[in-house]
């Protein structure tokens, strides 16, 4: 597979739309996971006041985790773990993306990408740092 992509130290966070759900603040969002590669995900946010504890979700498809995903309601894991006070950010993909760009190794490890969001998520008060 090679050497790890050099880390992003403050990677891009887009926020594309977001919306009050329950009791936490769901935000669609674009992540900056490598130089020139980004992926959509759900960054939820409990409502409270923070600081929060965070955990970086990584699934085929980030909708299933945040619940949005009817075919697929048991494994709703970031949303379980908002509801219970921590801020997640979901993220995912089929692959297809890393298939078109003619990419042969596809995805990032989670490793790489949990050390790369983590200072998005561990920001005081819960809210990621603004890009």
């Amino acid at each position: 597979m090679g050497p790890w992509p050099k880390v992003i130290e403050h990677p891009k966070l887009e926020i594309l739309s977001e919306t009050n759900r329950e009791q936490f603040i769901q935000r669609r969002v674009c992540v900056e996971i490598a130089p020139g590669q980004t992926s959509e995900g759900w960054l939820l946010l409990p409502s409270d006041k923070g600081p929060f504890p965070a955990v970086l979700v990584v699934y085929y498809e980030p909708e299933t985790s945040v619940g949005l995903n009817p075919k697929q309601p048991l494994r709703d894991y970031a949303l379980q773990l908002t509801r219970r006070g921590f801020v997640t950010l979901s993220i995912g993909t089929t692959g297809r993306q890393c298939v078109e760009a003619g990419d042969r190794c596809g995805h990032l490890p989670a490793a790489f990408v949990s050390r790369l969001c983590r200072g998005e998520l561990l920001a005081r008060d819960g809210e990621p740092p603004a890009s």
